[in-house]
């Protein structure tokens, strides 16, 4: 029996999702948020449960990654202070009715003309930002993020345990 090329891939491929998981964190360059008008923030930046990290969530009505993070999003809303910027997806009645028609029981900030998503940088959606309990930038992902995904990254964010780097 001679090695499996199969197994070594894939070994090789848990051992560096593992280090990525575990030792990447360690690097993590907590950022503060973009300097923004303070009644903007103060609608964004939500009092904290507990002390624990938080998120904003730039998405929209026509993209269709973000209808498959529905789920993953409304799953954290329920254990972590959140809230959502519906981007380019029409006005706070339209917005509205998305919602109750997808049963999303979601806090929400209508970006009807993507002002707040220029500000924070957002060059796609679905784009999720996710703070410590400093309110500082810990994560940062555009595209698809798993519940698990999402997850992993609220309880590093809560963590307190990062050493500094550039995110983006």
């Amino acid at each position: 029996m001679g090695i499996n090329k199969k197994t070594v891939r894939q070994g090789f491929i848990y051992t560096l999702a593992a280090v990525l998981i575990f030792v990447a964190p360690i690097f993590v360059q907590f950022q503060p948020l973009p300097r923004l008008d303070p009644n903007l923030m103060s609608q964004l930046i939500t009092p904290k449960k507990n002390g624990t990290p938080q998120f904003i969530y730039f998405w929209a009505d026509w993209c269709g990654v973000c209808k498959t993070m529905q789920g993953p999003i409304s799953g954290i809303l329920k254990n972590y202070n959140g809230v959502t910027v519906a981007v380019n997806s029409g006005n706070i009645t339209q917005v509205q009715n998305y919602l109750t028609h997808h049963q999303l029981m979601w806090p929400i900030v209508n970006d009807e003309h993507n002002e707040i998503g220029e500000q924070f940088l957002v060059k796609a959606v679905p784009t999720i930002f996710i703070l410590n309990q400093k309110g500082e930038i810990a994560f940062v992902d555009s595209g698809y993020v798993s519940d698990y995904g999402l997850r992993l990254r609220l309880w590093l964010a809560s963590s307190g345990s990062f050493k500094k780097i550039t995110l983006f």
